[in-house]
């Protein structure tokens, strides 16, 4: 039995499959989802990420935990979750090291105090994982879920949590606007072959995103409004307007939020998504750096959505914790990404230095990822 044939059995058992539950088979299905059994990463994989694209990425983030770390006393517990390759990893370690061996003492100090942990679900990347961070000559933790980690730590371990593209992997749910209210877009059978549908029109489920709606906007506006950019006519939407939700990535991020309530810390989250739901949809499949149809090639293309970031935000804010949302450009050019660029330019040929350009331009350019990726940080 092929993998779509499995889908199309379960869909003949259940009736159909929300959008979140073809997700969670397409990308974790034990035996054929695409994080069980792919190098997703990389010119051979279907997309590159910001560690793969420079190195400078890591370097930058590894810089500013750093800084964070010089005004604690208590040990930490640095962790990484949905770790790709290793890259960030290896490069912001490797900038500690090097701090450390060049007598810098607050960098001596961080690598005394911290035990490193990496939270990855996929075999196939914990495996390139181990042999990538092999070389950093530091004991690194390999965990298959954060309640794993949370369980090894220390009581007085702070968290330093970082994430790269993970949030984009949590399943969404996706409703459309139509006349009789909100019907969830669901996937079933047409002729034997997987399709879109609309479902019927169900009161329960219309409450429930009108309520979701109305607290988006709440954490968006501080009140609700008829602001035309967002599509609003009246106190509802346009017909056709797309609301997506992941209740998996509010569930985590509010395991998340718990745990630095607990243990102190902060978590940076690197995405890209929206401050302000557009009500669009943003369900895509990437293959071979391509767009393709979600419905296709399942399990061996990547299905993702945008971050809905004021969502984390206001989890994070209800349990009494600070936040920030900065763009990627804002975030990497604090960090001083100018002045480390100029530092990799020097007595470089002129290919090396159209090289390194190009490749920091990619992480800060509006054009590119410097404003469609967010910076979400969160502490204590």
């Amino acid at each position: 039995m092929t993998f779509a044939d499995y889908l199309k059995s379960l869909i003949k058992i259940k009736g159909l499959l929300t959008i979140a539950e073809f997700m969670q088979e397409a990308l974790f299905n034990p035996l054929h989802g695409y994080y069980q059994k792919k190098i997703p990463i990389g010119k051979d994989g279907d997309f590159i990420t910001a560690p793969e694209i420079s190195q400078v990425f890591g370097e930058l983030i590894g810089l500013y935990f750093l800084n964070l770390a010089s005004g604690s006393k208590n040990p930490i517990a640095l962790v990484e979750m949905g770790a790709g390759k290793g890259s960030l990893l290896r490069d912001f370690l490797l900038m500690i090291k090097k701090l450390a061996e060049k007598n810098i003492i607050e960098a001596q100090n961080f690598l005394e105090k911290i035990s490193i942990h990496i939270v990855e679900i996929s075999p196939a990347l914990q495996k390139i994982q181990k042999e990538n961070l092999a070389e950093i000559g530091i004991q690194i933790k390999w965990h298959n879920n954060f309640q794993g980690f949370l369980e090894s730590i220390k009581q007085d371990e702070e968290i330093y949590f970082v994430a790269n593209e993970l949030f984009d992997c949590f399943p969404i749910n996706q409703f459309i606007k139509t006349q009789e209210g909100w019907r969830e877009k669901v996937i079933s059978l047409k002729d034997e072959e997987l399709e879109f549908f609309i479902e019927g029109f169900n009161s329960l489920k219309n409450k429930i995103v009108e309520q979701l709606i109305k607290e988006s906007l709440v954490c968006e506006q501080g009140s609700i409004s008829s602001d035309n950019k967002l599509g609003f006519v009246g106190n509802g939407v346009e017909e056709n307007a797309v609301f997506e939700h992941s209740f998996s990535a509010a569930n985590f991020m509010q395991e998340l939020a718990q745990a630095l309530q607990n243990q102190g810390g902060v978590a940076l989250i690197i995405d890209y998504g929206y401050s302000k739901n557009e009500f669009k949809n943003s369900l895509q499949a990437l293959k071979n750096h391509q767009f393709h149809d979600c419905l296709k090639n399942i399990g061996d293309a990547d299905i993702t959505a945008l971050v809905n970031f004021s969502l984390l935000e206001e989890i994070a804010k209800k349990l009494a914790l600070n936040s920030s949302l900065v763009s990627q450009k804002e975030f990497l050019e604090g960090l001083g990404i100018e002045e480390r660029r100029k530092i990799l330019l020097a007595e470089k040929k002129d290919e090396q230095k159209s090289d390194i350009n190009s490749r920091i331009n990619r992480l800060i350019e509006p054009s590119q990822m410097g404003e469609l990726f967010k910076c979400l940080i969160i502490w204590k």
